[in-house]
């Protein structure tokens, strides 16, 4: 089956969440000790106390281990470019596309995302640098011939955006999951693909490992607090945007044609967390169609600083100092940049 990887995480971030989760972004560890029984962990914001710590730092799973006193295994960093194509070819195929596999990676796929465009890629190639997510010219060549190769159809002239992530690889190419010599200190590293896939699995054995540490659980009075599912306007019948738009004349403001977001789905995702174009972009589409967030741009950020009661200069693309405009004149902005505003899982 196909699923909305977004609408999965956030989904499970606001459960947690409301569950009574803290979840911190734009919070970097600074460093690490350990004290009887209890980790005090340094932060870019504030010290954090905890008997237990899962080390799921991805491909800087081996700077946080080494901060515990760990030098246990070497991460190393692989890169994967992916294409995205117009919803022009959508209905092209109707199932994932697998090639024959590689020593390194499943091979380039051709896929039907859940939300109806095709995802061709990805790359796995090697980088000196963890935080390297740009995308090459080599790159979408190999990708794009690749893909060809399964369906001559595919053009590169239907690409529509392109961009790159860094996948965790440990020397033996496996996933490390459990404790270390380091008392109350997990590691849940190498998750490569199809980590997604054995996430829910991967949290079970977690809570299995800390329970036989000496963690007491205990199922939580009333359930983990359910989430609704949020409105996708463009997916719902002429009858129901009308019975939409009669109520609330803010599903009746388009904010992004490419995809139909209107303005009232931009305001829920921001009361459910979202601070960033990103967070906008996955939660709602707006900005995932053709002309890449030309047209909607402007008016997302405009919402964004509306409802949340900032500037135009504090919102930014992903979090940390991704800001996007600064306010004339205003060289320390330039210089050092506002603070970014936090995001619910926002960027990731």
């Amino acid at each position: 089956a196909v699923v909305n990887p977004y609408e999965a995480c956030f989904g499970l971030a606001e459960s947690a969440a409301r569950s009574g989760v803290d979840i911190r972004t734009d919070c970097r560890v600074v460093s690490m000790g350990h004290s009887g029984d209890t980790w005090a962990i340094a932060t870019s914001d504030g010290e954090v106390r905890a008997r237990f710590v899962l080390n799921a730092a991805g491909v800087h799973a081996g700077a946080i281990a080494q901060m515990a006193g760990l030098d246990r295994y070497r991460v190393r960093a692989r890169k994967g470019e992916e294409y995205l194509l117009d919803k022009r070819l959508r209905g092209l195929v109707s199932r994932i596309i697998y090639p024959c596999p590689s020593p390194t990676s499943k091979g380039t796929l051709v896929i039907p995302t859940y939300d109806g465009t095709i995802m061709i890629g990805p790359t796995a190639d090697e980088v000196d640098d963890p935080e390297d997510v740009a995308t090459t010219a080599s790159g979408a060549a190999r990708v794009i011939a690749a893909a060809k190769r399964l369906v001559p159809g595919i053009s590169e002239r239907d690409i529509i955006a392109e961009f790159a992530g860094v996948r965790a690889v440990l020397d033996d190419e496996d996933f490390r999951i459990g404790p270390t010599d380091a008392a109350g200190f997990f590691d849940v590293a190498g998750i490569q693909s199809p980590g997604l896939t054995a996430a829910p699995a991967i949290a079970v054995m977690v809570v299995g490992l800390l329970r036989a540490a000496g963690l007491e659980l205990a199922p939580r009075p009333g359930g983990l607090a359910e989430v609704e599912r949020p409105i996708h306007f463009a997916a719902l019948p002429i009858i129901e945007q009308q019975r939409l738009a009669a109520a609330d004349r803010r599903f009746g403001q388009i904010v992004c044609r490419c995809e139909t977001v209107t303005e009232a789905e931009i305001h829920g995702a921001i009361e459910r967390g979202a601070h960033t174009l990103d967070g906008l972009k996955f939660r709602t589409r707006a900005g995932m169609g053709r002309c890449q967030g030309g047209f909607c741009t402007s008016r997302c950020m405009e919402l964004l600083a509306r409802d949340l009661g900032v500037s135009l200069a504090q919102i930014t693309k992903r979090g940390g100092g991704s800001w996007l405009v600064v306010e004339h004149g205003d060289s320390g902005a330039v210089a050092g940049g506002p603070a970014p505003l936090r995001d619910l899982g926002g960027a990731s």
